[in-house]
Parts: C-alpha cells; sequence; structure tokens
C-alpha cells in the first residue's frame, strides 16, 4: 500500500490490510512539512521510505509524524 506524506497530513489517512500477513507500507513525500517523518511501531522513520510490518493479528495500528500533530491508520481485517 502507498501512503503520501502532505503538509496536511498522510492520505490516505485510514488503509486497511488484511490481518495474520505481512505488510509493506510504501511511504512517498507530496510536500515537505513535519509528515516527512513517520513514527510507526516506536520506530522513527524518515521518508520516502518502505516500512515491512510482520503478521498482526486484527486491530488498528496507529502512526504519526515526528511532532506527533498528524496521525494514520492502519487497519487490519
Amino acid at each position: 500500500m502507498t501512503v503520501w506524506a502532505t503538509r496536511e497530513g498522510y492520505r490516505p489517512a485510514m488503509v486497511d490490510a488484511r490481518a495474520n500477513a505481512p505488510v509493506e507500507v510504501v511511504f512517498k513525500v507530496l510536500d515537505q512539512g513535519c509528515t516527512g517523518t513517520v513514527v510507526i511501531e516506536g520506530r522513527d522513520v524518515a521518508l520516502p521510505a518502505t516500512v515491512r510490518l510482520p503478521p498482526r493479528p486484527p486491530g488498528t495500528l496507529r502512526y504519526v509524524c515526528g511532532m506527533g500533530m498528524y496521525a494514520g491508520f492502519i487497519n487490519f481485517s
């Protein structure tokens, strides 16, 4: 899945992924701003980047920009 970092947040702000399967999230930068860094699963990641997540049970994973102002969600189902 691809998520774009913009000055106004992450687009799309909510993405769906299959539970119990590895997931690859490609973060791309549309505009420079504080969304140029994402904190996901306790890791600070400078964008652009590809983040590989291990299989997860059903539920929601929240990620935020480096300043904690903008959030996005991955819904595992």
